[in-house]
């Protein structure tokens, strides 16, 4: 599966995207590819002073509408997350956190 994606031109959607915290990827290397798309992903959490946006440079196949169905899911996965860790203060006070999907890259 890896040797997959480090074939072109997975290797360079995958370069033009975010690789570490603190990184958005590369907009423009993005979009000189062919048949690919930038968006970000956007976690807040609530109750805490912290957001993290990453950005993927995806195939076109990647819909917004395919994103926010998983957007849903990963949702649920970080309630569930955060009731199974324990920690009482996060559970005390209903933490939640909200993914979602963005294709403005004005957003950014």
């Amino acid at each position: 599966m890896t040797e997959y994606l480090l074939r072109p031109p997975y290797k360079y959607m995958l370069l033009s995207s975010s690789l570490d915290l603190g990184d958005i990827g590369s907009i423009q290397k993005c979009h000189e590819l062919n048949d690919t798309w930038y968006v970000s992903f956007d976690l807040y959490p609530d109750k805490l002073p912290v957001n993290i946006i990453l950005g993927f440079c995806l195939p076109e196949e990647c819909t917004i509408k395919v994103l926010n169905k998983a957007a849903d899911k990963i949702n649920a996965l970080l309630y569930q997350a955060v009731q199974m860790t324990g920690i009482d203060y996060l559970v005390k006070h209903n933490f939640t956190a909200a993914v979602y999907f963005d294709s403005t890259e004005n957003s950014l």
